[in-house]
């Protein structure tokens, strides 16, 4: 590449592969997406001493998806300053989605590695769960301990190393059902132990996308879990409604997806009583 930048100037790199939604820690990964990705950013790098980076941490298909990247988020953070990157904006979210995955906490502890990129992330994580749900705290580091535990493939068989979490992205795999099992006996703790309405309400806020995840997979995994999806459906209009969501993701807006769920239902209820 001939190409010069001029010294007012600075290139601006979107990671465009979006590793991170799957999740995958693309610093030291043997995807070949990520090796590619590594070696692009090292050639921006030799062309200017003032790159930028745009990079996506959600999984902007389904944005209330469980996505447990906040340690493949911090390496990255790490390994654009040590490269010499010299700005770095995270696109978390889009369009009004106040109740995406772990909204709030991800918003806090991106900013504090922003700040300081040698941040234990892990250390950052339980400080805001301690200072933001009360009594419900246990049950929420709990469950990011379970999330940690899917995002190093302990819910699943065996794949390619620094691949991520085979199906993360649609929420669907033989990790789903065991996941979902442990999630809710957590979550119906926290729910327990809340000490007011508003941590009560923090903790289904959280819970929300582990509703998400059983919605997707649709009324039949429902009744593998004895649970009724109608009244799961209706539960998960009760949180996201009042968080004035928008989109849920690129395309889906609340009700257009609230509406396919039900047909669903009822498609699945037509099939039965045939």
């Amino acid at each position: 590449v001939n190409a010069k930048i001029s010294d007012n100037g600075f290139i601006e790199l979107c990671n465009h592969m979006q590793l991170l939604n799957k999740p995958v820690d693309w610093t030291t990964s043997d995807n070949k997406h990520a090796s590619y990705y590594r070696e692009q950013l090292d050639k921006w790098l030799k062309l200017t001493s003032s790159l930028h980076i745009w990079e996506y941490t959600s999984n902007y298909p389904h944005i209330m998806m469980v996505t447990p990247n906040i340690r493949p988020i911090a390496a990255a953070t790490r390994h654009y300053a040590d490269r010499g990157v010299k700005g770095l904006m995270y696109q978390g979210n889009h369009g009004s989605t106040k109740c995406a995955e772990r909204a709030l906490m991800r918003v806090w502890v991106m900013a504090k590695l922003l700040w300081d990129p040698s941040r234990d992330a892990d250390a950052l994580v339980q400080d805001f769960i301690w200072g933001f749900y009360g009594k419900a705290a246990p049950a929420i580091s709990n469950y990011y301990a379970l999330l940690d535990d899917l995002g190093q493939g302990k819910f699943t068989p065996a794949h390619e190393r620094g691949a991520g979490v085979p199906g993360i992205e649609s929420g669907k795999g033989p990790w789903v059902k065991p996941f979902v099992i442990r999630a809710d006996a957590i979550f119906d703790h926290g729910e327990q132990q809340a000490e007011n309405d508003i941590i009560r309400d923090r903790v289904k806020l959280e819970r929300a996308s582990v509703l998400y995840l059983k919605l997707e997979n649709g009324p039949e995994f429902a009744a593998e879990l004895n649970q009724d999806y109608g009244a799961l459906i209706d539960r998960f209009d009760r949180i996201v409604r009042p968080q004035q969501t928008d989109l849920l993701g690129y395309r889906d807006r609340l009700d257009d997806k609230l509406a396919q769920w039900r047909q669903r239902l009822q498609d699945h209820q037509g099939a039965g009583a045939s």
